[in-house]
């Protein structure tokens, strides 16, 4: 199953729901503003990190850029090179 974070993760609850329900297979995906969560030195970080120990957390490079973020939590993997859907699924396949 594939969680999508399209929010700012300052959205603390809806994040931490994700994970509760998340399957160990399950994948989270930050895009647009919920990009911002990945960054270091936010208040997310603690979270982030504990959920890369046991999904794979993606964030869109697109938005990552747009968003001017430069530090990222270690794991957090950047996927897809193009603003689209098809973008991100031909880095994670």
């Amino acid at each position: 199953m594939l969680h999508t974070s399209i929010n700012p993760l300052t959205a603390r609850e809806a994040f931490e729901s994700a994970l509760r329900i998340a399957r160990p297979a399950s994948r989270c995906l930050l895009l647009e503003d919920g990009v911002h969560g990945r960054a270091t030195r936010t208040s997310m970080e603690a979270l982030v990190a504990k959920a890369i120990a046991s999904h794979p957390v993606y964030a869109l490079e697109p938005d990552i850029r747009a968003r001017g973020i430069a530090g990222i939590v270690d794991g957090v993997k950047r996927s897809g090179t193009g603003s689209s859907w098809s973008s991100w699924r031909s880095t994670t396949s």
